[in-house]
Parts: C-alpha cells; sequence; structure tokens
C-alpha cells in the first residue's frame, strides 16, 4: 500500500476497502477520484451554504451530486445524511432540513480538513514546455470532440504532472476536473482559456 492510501485509510469517515471494491478494485481510478473531491469540497460546502441561505431551488439538484461524490470515495454515513437532504429538500421546505443541512457541513469540514493533505502525496510535478503544451492541447480537444474520454484523460494525466506556472497549472486541473465528470464543453472552454494563458509572453 501506497503513502497516500496509507493515509486515506486513516480517515475515520472513509471506508477504502468498500469503495476501492465499487471500482473493481481500480486503485489509480479511485485515487483521481479521491483527489477530485478533495480539491472540490470547498467549493461544494460554499455552493450548499449559499443555497440553503437563499433557499434556491437547485440545492436539490446540489446535494444529490455532493451524495454521489461522497459515496464514490467511502463517505457513506455522509452520503446517507445527503441522501435524506435531497429527499426533505425536494418539497422545497427549506426549514424542515435546515438543523440537518448545519450538522451536514460541520461534519463536511471536519471531512475536507482531513483530506486537506492527500494532495500533498502526489510526485512532485517536472517543469513542462509551454510549447509542448499548446500541442498537446489540440489533440486532447480532438479527443473531447470525438468523445474519446480515456484518451484525453491519458494525456492529461501526465500534463497535469508537470508545472507550466500557477494560472497554467490551474487551468489544467479545471481541465481535468470537468473532463473527469463529462462536462466536456466546460473542458473545452477551460482549453480556450489555457491557450490564450499561452500566447501572453
Amino acid at each position: 500500500m501506497n503513502s497516500f492510501m496509507e493515509k486515506l485509510t486513516s480517515i475515520p469517515e472513509i471506508n477504502v476497502k468498500k469503495a476501492l471494491n465499487a471500482m473493481g478494485g481500480m486503485t489509480e481510478l479511485y485515487e483521481r477520484v479521491v483527489l477530485l473531491t478533495a480539491r472540490t469540497m470547498p467549493e461544494h460546502i460554499e455552493r450548499l451554504n449559499r443555497q440553503m441561505a437563499e433557499k434556491h431551488p437547485d440545492y436539490v439538484v446540489s446535494v444529490h451530486g455532493v451524495k454521489g461524490a461522497l459515496n464514490s470515495i467511502g463517505a457513506y454515513d455522509l452520503g446517507q445524511t445527503a441522501y435524506e437532504l435531497e429527499k426533505k429538500s425536494k418539497s422545497g421546505d427549506f426549514e424542515s432540513c435546515r438543523e440537518l443541512h448545519n450538522t451536514f457541513i460541520q461534519e463536511m469540514i471536519v471531512l475536507a480538513r482531513h483530506m486537506q493533505g492527500l494532495q500533498e502525496e502526489q510526485k512532485e510535478k517536472t517543469e513542462g514546455c509551454r510549447a509542448q503544451l499548446s500541442a498537446a492541447l489540440k489533440d486532447i480537444a480532438a479527443a473531447l470532440h470525438e468523445y474519446d474520454r480515456p484518451g484525453a484523460m491519458d494525456y492529461l494525466s501526465v500534463l497535469c504532472g508537470q508545472s507550466f506556472g500557477t494560472a497554467e497549472d490551474n487551468a489544467l486541473e479545471k481541465i481535468k476536473d470537468h473532463a473527469e465528470r463529462f462536462e466536456y464543453e466546460e473542458a473545452l472552454a477551460w482549453m480556450d482559456k489555457l491557450q490564450n494563458l499561452l500566447k501572453q509572453p
């Protein structure tokens, strides 16, 4: 077991064995899903809090998505709470689920803290070539246009192991995150932004 998985196994809210079995034992895929969830956890918390405060009808959609993310990494107890919130919020009666929401958010914050150090387990990035990145982005865009997600993800996994600059690295992570979630239009939009960044001196 590598150090990443050892640290992950030590997080009490996550049932690594059960989640890994659900993914057919594909450790690399599971680690990528965990890292994606770790990166997006603060965004989920902020969105749910805002939508609850606004009594926004999209809350039920957001909490449904969070439920799936939690279950995919093995945080099944939190996933069950998200399911309860999804059922309660479908009626639009936000007051009835506010207390459960507040408890859920506090538990999400605790999990986010536990997961905070996971990204530090990734290998140190090597310096990348900006010209090669620009060319690779064209190949990735072509793959996504042809719905060749595995091919695009292979490219992105290699590129995300290199450093091209803070803004460029952040854009690459956005592209990878959207591609992992089958959000191809969003991924392509971020590619356009990244190509513009690469044109700057």
